[in-house]
């Protein structure tokens, strides 16, 4: 058996660094790339629910997902445009749906654009507070039951009830 020189053994000793040196950076560079994978878990789909009266088809980016009412937690997160139509009633919006968020869609149908009615709720991530829209604009606006008119919200409660009420149109009452 041939005998080892020192130079011999250095070699050895750097062949086994260099197979060690290129297994760890194999596995740093998978690790590396799958984390940039949805499957590592990192985008979450959106959930969305519509319900309307009367029933209605619904579209997303002018797909036909389903009827109302309907509810789906599997939806890629993104802007979409929401059409909700029943015979010659439609309504057609565009939203946006955040992954591990709930989109709430509730509409109240009919011919005439004016005498339709309903809300969208979702959820800002980071962000507080109300925004409310309406129309007629002057419509009263209450939370918990004291009146706050046309200026900006009070900041929110863990529980609210918001009421909009204007004479001869819906009254609304949303719960949060």
């Amino acid at each position: 058996m041939p005998h080892r020189t020192t130079n011999d053994k250095r070699l050895t000793t750097k062949a086994k660094f260099l197979k060690y040196l290129l297994l760890v950076t194999c596995h740093l560079s998978i690790v590396f790339l799958l984390s940039g994978c949805s499957a590592v878990g990192s985008n979450k789909p959106a959930a969305l629910q519509v319900t309307s009266v009367p029933e209605a088809s619904i579209f997303l980016d002018g797909k036909h997902i389903g009827k109302t009412p309907f509810f789906s937690d599997q939806i890629k997160s993104g802007e979409y445009l929401l059409k909700i139509t029943a015979s010659e009633a439609s309504y057609v919006d565009k939203i946006v749906l955040t992954g591990g968020t709930l989109t709430v869609v509730n509409r109240e149908l009919s011919n005439n654009f004016l005498a339709q009615s309903g809300e969208t709720l979702w959820l800002d991530s980071g962000k507080r507070g109300l925004f409310v829209s309406s129309l007629p604009g002057e419509a009263n606006m209450t939370i918990n039951g004291r009146l706050i008119g046309k200026p900006k919200p009070p900041s929110l409660h863990r529980f609210l009830c918001l009421r909009l009420k204007k004479l001869k149109f819906w009254l609304r009452h949303l719960a949060f």
